[in-house]
């Protein structure tokens, strides 16, 4: 007897900017177009070494941190014209805390590891869920999933 996922619909999944070449292609098996979608970032997207790099990355600019450092265009430029970040830490834990709105662990974890002294812990210490809710919510790739029912075929 074939189980209900056998006959639900699949999906070709990947991040929607890159290139082709670049791409990381999945046929991923889901009920939904969304469902597809979540499944990617859950197993893939928040494995994938670039978005690691970016979520656990210290530096002002190109990484998830920017999202809090530079919120304004006068912040962006001013840190672009003269590299001078000028909000404090404290606004900086704010927008942290804004960010993950109820969500508060994630904000303390993020806020404790932006200011340790590891550049990236030896292990991963954010849990999946709190990666999958930065990957969604950051705006850092988006995925898209055309079902493959619907591609033609030559």
């Amino acid at each position: 007897m074939k189980g209900d996922w056998e006959h639900m619909p699949k999906y070709l999944v990947c991040f929607s900017q890159s290139s082709f070449e670049d791409q990381e292609f999945k046929i991923v098996t889901a009920s939904s177009e969304s469902e597809a979608i979540a499944k990617y970032i859950k197993v893939f997207a928040v494995t994938d070494n670039d978005f690691l790099e970016y979520v656990y990355e210290k530096s002002v600019n190109t990484s998830f941190a920017e999202n809090f450092w530079m919120q304004t265009e006068d912040e962006e430029v001013i840190f672009h014209e003269t590299a001078q970040v000028i909000i404090g830490d404290e606004e900086f834990n704010k927008r942290v805390r804004a960010f993950f709105g109820r969500h508060r662990d994630y904000a303390d974890l993020y806020i404790d590891h932006y200011y340790s002294d590891q550049e990236r812990p030896s292990i991963d210490q954010f849990p999946e869920e709190m990666l999958v809710y930065i990957y969604v919510h950051s705006g850092h790739s988006q995925v898209s999933a055309v079902k493959l029912d619907d591609l033609g075929a030559i």
